[in-house]
């Protein structure tokens, strides 16, 4: 899903009110590693965004972790920005 970022909560440094974004929709359990090396999308109990709860790219507002959230540039469409994540899987 992609939108625009409304509200950056206390330590987030990466994101500001304004920025154009693409979610990464997953949901993991608590103390799984989402590094780079860690292998979160295979997790037991992994699930997404809109399936698993915590609203749904179609709510008019969702809250996520930084993790999850990827700049985009302003240019960038957000229909066609939608389609990052499905097109890279």
């Amino acid at each position: 899903m992609s939108g625009v970022v409304n509200f950056v909560g206390e330590g987030v440094s990466g994101l500001k009110v304004g920025d154009h974004v693409v979610v990464e929709p997953y949901i993991v359990p608590e103390g799984t590693d989402t590094s780079e090396n860690g292998h979160y999308n295979l997790s037991e109990g992994s699930n997404f965004i809109g399936l698993g709860g915590n609203g749904g790219g179609l709510a008019e507002k969702i809250s996520v972790d930084e993790r999850w959230v990827h700049k985009i540039p302003d240019n960038l469409p957000l229909d066609e920005a939608a389609l990052i994540e499905p097109l890279s899987v």
